[in-house]
């Protein structure tokens, strides 16, 4: 699943793309910039506790 659009000029955006997925953990990358200036992105671990999705650990993806 992904969510992008096309930004209009001028402000911070900020996507996210599920790049693995099982019942019990996912990785998650999110990914902000502006327009032509800078950019980067983080990958983010989920489990899922009691049902809850819960942030376990994060890793630097890249930066522009």
């Amino acid at each position: 699943m992904t969510y992008d659009f096309v930004p209009p000029p001028g402000a911070i955006f900020v996507s996210w793309k599920i790049l693995t997925k099982t019942d019990t953990e996912a990785v998650v990358e999110i990914t902000d910039w502006e327009r032509t200036l800078a950019g980067g992105g983080q990958e983010v671990l989920l489990r899922r506790v009691n049902g809850d999705w819960i942030v376990v650990g994060h890793r630097t993806a890249f930066v522009v």
